[in-house]
């Protein structure tokens, strides 16, 4: 979890230099294509990991109640 969190503040950065170059060169479809995956990245971290890892401790739970 640690390397990719690494791995999207690596992404996010990059992401965030495309935007302003593309703001930049008026190309709107750029800037919107990497905040929508800037978006993404951060939906991945705050709501499906957290998701992720809760359903496995509950499967571990009801697997070590049998």
């Amino acid at each position: 979890l640690r390397q990719i969190h690494g791995e999207h503040r690596e992404l996010v950065a990059g992401l965030k230099r495309l935007a302003d170059t593309a703001k930049e060169e008026g190309k709107t479809d750029y800037v919107r294509f990497a905040e929508r995956l800037i978006l993404h990245i951060k939906e991945e971290e705050e709501v499906l990991y957290p998701a992720v890892l809760l359903v496995g401790d509950s499967v571990k739970w009801r697997l070590d109640k049998q």
